[in-house]
């Protein structure tokens, strides 16, 4: 019988972290369990998993980050032209684990990998939609969230800090902030609505709700409901931004005078200078012009494994 396909990122997250996944690992067999994989970069990661279940492979694993789950990810929905359905099972090694979280899946990856052992392919699973990208021409895609200038820099910036989770977001928050990123206008169009200009300091394109680590800027997101949620900061005083980090942190600053929230499924934007970008906390671009975003619903299925998980974070207060 084919045995899951594990594709392990290494180099993601925490030592302390790493060493949790290898006993569990270890405690449920290792390589007589699972057929391992350790890709050199994100690219080898996407061939292996689009090879491995073309292959015949029951599931497809990612341990690893959020950027690492988007490379495997991109990876199986090439080979879904051949063999449709691609099942995705995944266990967090990484910095912010933003989508882990907003599934309700386990944040520990010893008791991650446990529940997919248990259930397996055989287990629980729901459709994955992904999101999808065109920057200046270039396609890419994401399945946690996509972010464009402030949310972009503070990527940048938490991949150089030695913290795990959401202390080294924060700290790259305020370094951004100190740094005195200014706003730059832009003109968005959300889905068929008339375009307009909005002078924005960061947009938020959520398939999860939360990026960071835990800033839940759009709160509402859930990967499986076929929609995208967005997020758009205005520029304001120091301490009226800094005010609202407690209220993003808990996904309650809608209504806020600075903040403009909602729904799509196409999502475009122009910027009259050049900003970044980031897809699933990896910089992108450092200098576009034009996103236009979209989401594939039900792309993928998610492998929910056999133990009981808890429900996905998409609390918090409701638009009217």
């Amino acid at each position: 019988m084919a045995r899951p396909v594990l594709i392990v990122n290494s180099r993601s997250g925490t030592p302390r972290r790493r060493r949790r996944f290898l006993r569990a690992l270890d405690a449920l067999g290792g390589e007589r369990r699972f057929d391992l994989r350790r890709p050199s970069s994100a690219e080898q990661a996407a061939e292996q998993a689009a090879a491995a279940w073309l292959g015949g492979a029951p599931l497809i694993i990612s341990a690893g980050g959020d950027g690492s789950m988007r490379a495997v990810a991109g990876g199986l929905l090439e080979a879904a032209a051949q063999r449709p359905e691609p099942l995705l099972g995944l266990v967090p090694l990484g910095r912010g684990n933003d989508l882990v979280r907003g599934l309700g899946l386990p944040l520990d990856p010893g008791r991650a990998l446990e529940a997919l052992a248990d259930g397996g392919a055989s287990g629980q699973t729901a459709p994955l939609d992904v999101g999808h990208v065109t920057i200046d021409g270039r396609e890419a895609i994401f399945i946690n969230a996509l972010g464009i200038g402030l949310d972009a820099e503070v990527a940048r910036r938490a991949g150089s800090i030695a913290l795990e989770g959401l202390p080294a977001y924060l700290v790259a928050l305020l370094g951004a902030l100190a740094a005195g990123l200014r706003p730059w206008p832009a003109t968005v169009r959300i889905d068929q609505r008339p375009a307009r200009e909005v002078p924005a300091l960061l947009m938020t394109i959520g398939n999860g709700p939360s990026t960071g680590g835990g800033f839940r800027l759009v709160p509402h997101a859930a990967a499986t409901d076929g929609v995208l949620d967005y997020c758009i900061g205005r520029q304001g005083p120091w301490l009226s931004i800094l005010g609202l980090v407690p209220r993003v942190l808990r996904g309650r600053h809608g209504g806020h005078r600075l903040v403009e929230m909602g729904r799509c499924t196409d999502f475009e934007v122009s910027f009259s200078r050049p900003v970044a970008v980031h897809a699933d906390g990896e910089v992108l671009a450092t200098a576009a012009e034009h996103c236009r975003v979209g989401l594939d619903a039900a792309a993928l299925r998610l492998a929910r494994g056999g133990a009981i998980l808890a429900a996905p974070t998409g609390s918090g207060e409701r638009r009217g």
